[in-house]
Parts: C-alpha cells; structure tokens; sequence
C-alpha cells in the first residue's frame, strides 16, 4: 500500500504543479504525460514509415494516434523477434518479444509462432532514443 502511495505522488509530481489537490495534479501530469508520448510516438511512427523491412501493426495512421498507446508491434522482415529483442537490449533499448500471452491476436495480424517485437515509449523516454532505436532497426536492413 505504501508503494502505490509512492507511485501516485510520483505521478502527481510530475505535473510540476505546487499545491492543488492530488487529483488537479494528477489530472495535469496525465495531460503533459500524454502530450510527451504523442510525440515520441508521431516520431516513432514517422520513422517506421521510412523503414520498408519494419512494418508496423495495429493502428498506423498517425492522424489517429489519440486511439493508441506508445506501444508498438514490429514485425522485422528476415528476422526473428527473439534476435532482434536481443540487439536492441545489447545496445541498450529494453523491448519484448514474444505473443505476449495473446496468441490468436498475434496469428490474426499475420505474425507466426515466434510472435513481433514489442516497443514501448512511455514518459521517461526521449526524443534521443526515439532517434536511436530507429536507427538501431534501420541497421537491421
């Protein structure tokens, strides 16, 4: 219990509000929390456009990324999701890979038995590694 309670004024910090009620701050940090993901996933999902070997599952239209998370599946062309989770984690990008306990899902996009790679861009992260993972995937060509 004490550990939730940590996590929640955690959260209402970042709003950088002094004072208000922790439910005003937690309001306002979800707000700039969402703005920041926004863009780090309009970025990822411009670069992902560019890369012809990485295609993108789920909702790629950016016009509607308000109906998505940060958090995306990759299917890397001639690559199976376990290496590529490997090189990314030895350059310092910490993904999944897998059918991440959903297989059907998984099947219904078109992935096999191995599953995608999953990335996930949450407050914490930057622009800068937006910047390098796509690169990182890019040298995967």
């Amino acid at each position: 219990v004490a550990g939730t309670m940590e996590a929640v004024e955690y959260l209402a910090d970042l709003s950088g509000v002094a004072g208000g009620t922790r439910a005003s701050r937690l309001d306002v940090a979800y707000d700039r929390l969402n703005a920041h993901e926004h863009v780090l996933a309009e970025r990822f999902m411009e670069g992902v456009e560019r890369l012809d070997h990485v295609r993108l599952l789920g909702v790629t239209d950016r016009n509607q990324l308000a109906e998505r998370t940060a958090t995306f599946l990759l299917d890397v062309r001639n690559h199976r999701p376990g290496d590529v989770a490997s090189v990314l984690g030895e350059r310092g990008f910490f993904v999944w890979h897998g059918d991440f306990y959903a297989p059907g899902a998984v099947r219904s996009v078109g992935l096999g038995p191995d599953g995608g790679v999953r990335i996930g861009l949450a407050h914490y992260n930057s622009t800068d590694e937006v910047d390098g993972v796509l690169a990182e995937l890019e040298a995967l060509r």
